[in-house]
């Protein structure tokens, strides 16, 4: 029982780990995107 329970405790938190990294991932992509867009923009309205 309680070999069980230390084993649930360690899948829960890996994928606890695994998911805030995903999470962690996405926001870099959308932070990168986000300036890569303003910086075209500023590139695009600079000229104007």
């Amino acid at each position: 029982m309680i070999h069980n329970k230390s084993r649930t405790g360690r899948t829960c938190s890996g994928l606890l780990h695994v998911r805030s990294n995903i999470r962690k991932e996405v926001y870099a992509g959308r932070e990168m995107a986000n300036t890569m867009a303003h910086n075209h923009l500023m590139a695009c309205a600079m000229p104007i």
